[in-house]
């Protein structure tokens, strides 16, 4: 355990880095956190950190992406009760149907590793209205999304050596790795294509 826990406070400064720039930005600017995106993720990150608890000792940054969650999500209620709310696309409606299955499912069954699989799905649907908003030239924050992408790469890293199943590197890998790196490029794209217009 002694020669984890440098890599475990790596991991951590990195994500709190990152997620501090990444609140900055709705704190300056005008931009909202999606409500849906931030909404999903925290009650997925919530059963996640629970299942990651009872599954794996790779709890760290599941606990610090429930935190930034809830974070955005009170920063997003705030400020669209100041701000023009824009109404909920088809796209997000459809991710909020099939994510509130998959937590249904979740709560009937018993089976922890068909749980956490699960709850990858729903994490993963964060991420849809996010992606969509790029399809309408609209980008994150570019250094926010970086930063994520050296601590998942780290994570990815560290529990490839620990990890007893494969299946532990399902969410920094796919939920988080390769979630933050669409995101990071999508918006380089996008921002790109603004600049030449």
């Amino acid at each position: 355990m002694k020669n984890v826990e440098p890599i475990l406070i790596v991991e951590s400064v990195i994500f709190i880095v990152g997620i501090i720039l990444y609140i900055r930005h709705f704190i300056v600017t005008d931009s909202i956190p999606h409500p849906v995106s931030f909404g999903i993720w925290l009650i997925a990150d919530i059963i996640n950190l629970v299942t990651y608890i009872q599954l794996s000792k790779f709890w760290v940054p599941a606990a610090i992406m429930l935190m930034s969650a809830t974070i955005l999500v009170i920063i997003g209620i705030v400020k669209m009760k100041k701000t023009h709310r824009e109404r909920l696309k088809i796209l997000d409606w459809v991710c909020i149907g099939i994510a509130t299955l998959s937590l249904l499912i979740w709560g009937i069954t018993q089976n922890a590793l068909w749980s956490y699989l699960l709850i990858q799905i729903v994490i993963a649907l964060g991420f849809v209205p996010i992606i969509n908003k790029l399809f309408h030239k609209k980008a994150e924050p570019l250094i926010p999304w970086f930063i994520p992408i050296v601590g998942w790469i780290i994570v990815c890293v560290d529990v490839s050596m620990s990890c007893t199943s494969l299946v532990e590197l399902i969410y920094p890998f796919f939920n988080g790795l390769l979630g933050a790196s669409v995101v990071f490029v999508g918006s380089c794209i996008v921002v790109r294509q603004n600049a030449k217009w």
